[in-house]
């Protein structure tokens, strides 16, 4: 059973593999393609996509990584074991702004694929292969993400203000 779920797992990181390294070539032929319109109202980073979909593909490298790591000795031979108990504090804020930053990229990924969804020519064809529509289902997720992830952190943000306002008035 293990197994099969591991090489599931290895299927699924190998396709995604492939579709981002495709989407990377994608992007770099449409930063050549001359019937690629720009337009100045929705302009589209390429470069910033670029970079992202780099990230993807260090995630999954991430991913493969652990998968490798929880059947071999990889975790010992690493020195990954428990430590000390971190300040609950400090290790929320940091959490915060990694959220923060999270938020940021994945809302100018969104931002970004709205922008070449609505500058794409459909009789283009160096801007119209199957790679777009992968990078549609990016900003459709990052879309999602952003709207779920910004919910949350405005209701943690809501419980802290209260927890402080409660502490407050206990004071007088």
């Amino acid at each position: 059973m293990e197994k099969t779920l591991l090489s599931t797992q290895l299927v699924v990181l190998v396709l995604l593999l492939f579709l981002v390294t495709y989407t990377i070539i994608y992007i770099r032929e449409l930063k050549n393609c001359v019937c690629f319109k720009t337009n100045e109202k929705y302009k589209v980073n390429l470069e910033f996509l670029e970079f992202y979909q780099y990230l993807e593909l260090f995630s999954i490298f991430l991913i493969f990584l652990g998968l490798f790591s929880l059947n071999t000795k990889l975790t010992k031979f690493l020195g990954f074991k428990g430590g000390k108990k971190s300040n609950g504090f400090l290790m929320s804020l940091l959490l915060s702004m990694i959220l923060i930053v999270y938020l940021l990229i994945k809302y100018n990924v969104m931002k970004n694929v709205y922008n070449l969804s609505t500058n794409i020519k459909y009789d283009c064809d160096c801007a119209t292969k199957w790679q777009r529509f992968f990078l549609y289902y990016q900003g459709i997720l990052n879309g999602i993400e952003v709207v779920h992830y910004s919910i949350g952190l405005l209701v943690v943000v809501i419980m802290l203000l209260s927890v402080l306002l409660e502490k407050v008035t206990k004071m007088f």
